[in-house]
């Protein structure tokens, strides 16, 4: 059965402090380039946390009204000739400052590597450039790993946007051994 509650939100209130991007020897990083959509819906299949993913489904995010995928800030890392992470932007007209790090994923033989750090620094690195200030994402209670990966890149958890967050942040912080405001 599906949480009927909200993906929880964290945000990061200053795109001016990011600390350098730096890649393991043997990868490389590179953004979409046209022709790309099928790399991008594999490597969100093959991650096996992000849902069923077909052209269609892209196809629809990328035209969306409100959380459209801008293909031009879709960043892979490389190893060897293979995408085995990706993230991107996420665009929200209504927040004209303020970008959403999404479709974060890593494929399950290149986890534990310091990759999904690395994918996310790449984009917010390339949202600062345009000129974003501040940037969320959204991301699901059980996904500790990738919690604290937020938490190292200055992420905090947005405890206002819903009324469940306090509770549900309270528990994830527990369980990441973190004090609730840490």
């Amino acid at each position: 059965m599906l949480d009927p509650r909200p993906q929880l939100r964290m945000r990061c209130d200053d795109l001016d402090r990011l600390p350098p991007l730096e890649l393991s020897v043997g990868y490389c990083l590179r953004r979409f380039a046209a022709g790309d959509e099928p790399i991008w819906v594999a490597l969100l299949q093959e991650n096996g946390e992000l849902g069923e993913w077909d052209l269609d489904r892209a196809e629809r995010l990328f035209t969306a009204k409100k959380g459209a995928v801008w293909r031009e800030s879709i960043h892979y890392i490389v190893h060897g000739q293979r995408p085995v992470a990706t993230a991107c932007v996420q665009l929200h007209p209504d927040l004209p400052d303020t970008a959403e790090l999404g479709w974060v994923a890593v494929i399950p033989d290149y986890r534990r590597r310091g990759l999904g750090r690395s994918i996310c620094l790449a984009v917010m690195h390339f949202m600062r450039g345009q000129d974003y200030r501040r940037c969320f994402l959204r991301t699901d209670d059980r996904r500790l790993p990738a919690i604290r990966t937020y938490l190292s890149l200055g992420f905090q958890p947005d405890l206002e946007y819903h009324g469940s967050f306090p509770g549900r942040w309270q528990a994830v912080m527990a369980a990441l051994g973190r004090e609730p405001n840490s």
